[in-house]
């Protein structure tokens, strides 16, 4: 519309604003949260208006892109990082190479079927995504062959990603450090060959791994209690509380029981209670995992 002469949002100047305070809060974008992260990508988007013009951001928001992008790399998401490395681009800064190199061999083994039969609930996104950053970064991209019709796309296996097994090692310790290097050898015994390679790697392509890792731990507010991320909550079912405790942020449930990013609650008392990201269950004490059970009415 703004190309067109039409400002739709003539009235609200301080929508900018907003917005550049709202990407420029890195310590946010160094806990799981994904859709906060692609809220980021798509505030860059709009703000250099795809790649156009400068959008004049600070280094409070390229550490943000650099939080992001180090959770998506470690949770090998490659539509999320696709994303991260393209507004860092738009951003006017080169995104860590690593990251890149990963998102290439990614791209390159995407697989490309045709014909009548096939589903299209499929990874057209994360194709459509990867393929566009290789063409901002120069890259061969859509370099598959495509024919007429219907049309299905696959992403490759990425590996063993290391966040999950990074989250369990965390929540099973009694105490929690901000200090990478004193947590670093803890949590890289902890997981599998794979993973610790793609750890070690990320740890390389941050520019400031050590302030990221203190933003993902939140020592600090686990061990006062004080949790400040904003949660969904959802009421108990059943009119009383349990002892689950979010295996991501580490949140004492309270009887609320609020849904983490990554959809994940751990009972480690009595007491049953409802939980949910896209499909709500019932949490038991089962061994530490959540059972399904059925959808919220």
């Amino acid at each position: 519309m703004l190309r067109r002469g039409i400002d739709p949002l003539v009235k609200d100047q301080g929508l900018d604003d907003r917005l550049r305070d709202f990407v420029s809060r890195s310590a946010s974008f160094a806990i799981p949260n994904k859709k906060a992260a692609y809220e980021l990508t798509h505030t860059v988007f709009y703000l250099s208006e795809y790649g156009r013009k400068d959008p004049g951001l600070d280094d409070e928001v390229r550490q943000s892109l650099d939080f992001a992008g180090t959770l998506a790399f470690l949770d090998l998401n490659a539509d999320l990082l696709a994303e991260i490395c393209i507004a860092t681009r738009y951003a006017g800064t080169a995104p860590p190479a690593i990251w890149e190199e990963w998102l290439v061999a990614h791209t390159r083994g995407f697989e490309v079927e045709s014909g009548d039969a096939l589903s299209v609930q499929d990874d057209y996104h994360e194709f459509f995504v990867c393929n566009w950053l290789m063409a901002v970064s120069g890259a061969d991209a859509f370099a598959k062959g495509f024919t007429p019709g219907r049309m299905q796309f696959r992403r490759p296996y990425s590996g063993t990603a290391p966040l999950r097994g990074m989250s369990e090692c965390l929540f099973e310790m009694d105490t929690r450090h901000a200090d990478w290097s004193t947590m670093r050898h803890h949590v890289v015994d902890s997981l599998s060959e794979e993973a610790q390679e793609f750890l070690l790697r990320a740890e390389t392509a941050s520019s400031d791994f050590e302030a990221f890792f203190a933003g993902f731990v939140r020592a600090g507010r686990a061990e006062s209690g004080l949790m400040s991320r904003p949660t969904a909550t959802i009421p108990s079912v059943r009119g009383r509380g349990c002892d689950c405790t979010c295996l991501s942020c580490r949140e004492p449930c309270g009887g609320l029981h609020r849904v983490d990013c990554l959809g994940r609650w751990y009972d480690q008392g009595p007491g049953d209670g409802l939980c949910g990201a896209t499909d709500v269950c019932l949490i038991r004490r089962s061994g530490g995992f959540p059972v399904p059970n059925q959808r919220a009415p």
